[in-house]
């Protein structure tokens, strides 16, 4: 759906997760025993770290707005993609509660929410 400014001062443009490379995780973890052979594929570039967060871009009172959940950091890159997913639904209740919070419906959410996620009634 597309908008002129015009037509509305309040709409939601699109919803969606992001994937970001974690370029200053904490591997810490990874220097006990435990998780010396994670230790070593991490050493060796087999994995790397990733954050996921939800964002919106919302047009209120004619002026575009970004709003973003606050994100989720330090995960390993070669997790499941169940588990990838699942933090994504995370996010997105998070981004779903902040639009809540300064106003915005279900029914105002709804065509823009994520295909196979649950928007959260």
């Amino acid at each position: 759906m597309q908008y002129r400014m015009s037509d509305t001062a309040r709409a939601v443009l699109n919803i969606e997760t992001r994937e970001h490379l974690d370029d200053t995780p904490d591997v810490s973890y990874l220097d006990q025993e435990e998780f010396a052979d994670r230790r070593d594929d991490y050493r060796r570039g087999d994995f790397h770290f990733i954050g996921i967060d939800a964002r919106a871009e919302l047009i209120v009172d004619h002026v575009t707005q970004e709003i973003v959940s606050g994100g989720l950091w330090g995960i390993e890159s070669d997790s499941g993609e169940d588990h990838l997913r699942e933090i994504a639904g995370e996010e997105l209740a998070s981004l779903a509660s902040i639009l809540r919070t300064l106003g915005f419906t279900a029914d105002e959410l709804r065509d823009q929410w994520p295909e196979g996620f649950t928007l959260p009634e």
